[in-house]
Formats: C-alpha cells, structure tokens, sequence
C-alpha cells in the first residue's frame, strides 16, 4: 500500500479500487479521490474548514438496526445531515461504523440524533448493564420457550365429541 503524507495527513492509495484515501478521525477527515493531487486539495480544504463553524466530528453510541434487542455500536458522528424528510420532522446525522477489517468498506448511514447516545463513562456503565439485563433476558425467554413446548397440547379426532357437547 503506498501511504503519502501531505500537511500531516495520511493519503492511502487503494491499488485494487485506483482510488487515494484519507480517514482521519482525529482531524474529521475523510475523502475517496481519483487522483492524488485531488485528494492533496481534499486535505488542504478541509484543514482551512477545521474550526470555522465545521461540524466537529465525535463518538457516540447507537443500536444498529430498529431497536431494543439490537447491540449498541460506538460509532463516528460526522455530520449533521440536510433537512430530510417531513415525515419525520427530526434532526438527523451522518455516522459511519468502525470497518470490520482493512479491506473493508467504511459503513455510513444517516440516522436520527435521537437515537445517539453520548459516549460517556457513566453511559458506558449503563450500556453495560444493559446488555447484561438483555442477555439475562434471552435466556429467560429461551426457558420459556422450552417450558411452552412442554405443554400437553389438546388433539381432537375427526368425529369425536369434545367433553361438554
């Protein structure tokens, strides 16, 4: 992997996509570029943006998909979204996950702030007892489950009459 620096900045080169890559959490930059001079121009920019009323990147907390049982994922807040939909009528924001591997791509999706939680020691704790209390959860509902498929089920025959007819 060819790795250049300009301004302190690490552009990757991606040979397999053609593409020069920067990932910076800790300036709040990241770009996918054709070319290496397009990126240089990339980093410049977002350099002289850093501080002039920009959107500060930041972590946060988040359950991937629609709800309760989901995991919480830390995430990278890293921008607050345009006004979507009305049917919503809430502030959203652009978050990416953490990649699974370094081949992999960086997922980003747009979600309701919401459903952000802020990335605090105290809220660590909680999302902590939380999912203990949901795994405690499952297996108590596993048990219930097994008990249930224990239950005599009532098997009427064809032409037999039931107690009471």
């Amino acid at each position: 992997m060819v790795v250049i620096k300009h301004e302190g900045i690490e552009i990757k080169y991606d040979e397999f996509k053609n593409r020069w890559k920067v990932d910076d959490e800790t300036n709040g930059i990241t770009l996918d570029r054709v070319s290496l001079e397009e990126a240089k121009k990339g980093v410049t920019q977002a350099l002289k943006n850093k501080g002039k009323g920009r959107h500060t990147r930041f972590k946060a907390w988040t359950r991937g998909g629609w709800g309760m049982g989901k995991a919480f994922e830390l995430v990278t807040v890293t921008s607050l979204a345009e006004a979507g939909s009305t049917y919503h009528n809430r502030e959203e924001a652009w978050i990416t996950y953490p990649k699974v591997s370094e081949k992999s791509r960086t997922r980003r999706e747009k979600t309701v702030v919401s459903y952000l939680y802020k990335d605090t020691a105290i809220n660590r704790q909680r999302i902590e007892k939380i999912t203990t209390l949901n795994a405690q959860a499952d297996k108590l509902s596993d048990k219930a489950k097994s008990v249930e498929e224990k239950l005599d089920v009532i098997v009427i025959k064809k032409g037999e009459k039931k107690n009471g007819d």
